[in-house]
């Protein structure tokens, strides 16, 4: 894992403390949303890497999972692997870690989201372009060899099978 690119630091800042005193479910996702800006640039994916400016990323989907507490104040950083991609998509797993001074700590938070790359003029999903793909593919190589975790590809539920609802399709 130490071959994933540090993408945000951070601290918790008083704002983002709740009534209970911890990092506020809400204000992780923030967190997690202000680093995707860096992933995207050190991907060479954003709208810094068009000249023109006329392109970006919109987030279609997301999936959170809060494994630890953070305290007020605690510092913490975010690393971002990429897991896949293809024609208008980009799949990406982040973690969030203590930060233990400069090096990675514990695991507290895991969000996997799917990107999808937007003509801004458009408003519309866009294929990425050659250029993109190509690094996209040399970080992909490396990523895919440090493993994939088992908290990515999950999703909401109970192990319990919930009844069948009648006309809930």
């Amino acid at each position: 894992m130490n071959d994933l690119p540090i993408v945000y630091r951070e601290r918790v800042r008083p704002e983002w403390v709740d009534r209970n005193g911890h990092f506020n479910a809400g204000f992780y996702m923030v967190a997690f949303d202000t680093a995707v800006g860096p992933w995207f640039r050190w991907c060479g994916v954003d709208r810094a890497a068009d000249g023109e400016r006329t392109h970006g990323t919109f987030t279609a989907e997301s999936h959170t999972l809060y494994l630890r507490e953070l305290e007020p104040d605690e510092a913490f950083l975010v690393t971002a692997q990429l897991l896949g991609f293809e024609g208008k998509k980009i799949h990406t797993f982040l973690r969030m870690h203590r930060a233990d001074g400069e090096a990675v700590g514990e695991l507290v938070a895991t969000n996997e989201i799917l990107s999808l790359f937007v003509d801004l003029d458009q408003r519309r999903a866009a294929s990425l372009p050659a250029a993109v793909i190509e690094r996209l593919e040399d970080v992909l190589r490396r990523h895919l060899a440090v493993g994939v975790s088992t908290l990515s590809g999950r999703g909401v539920g109970l192990s319990t099978p919930r009844p069948e609802v009648e006309g809930s399709s």
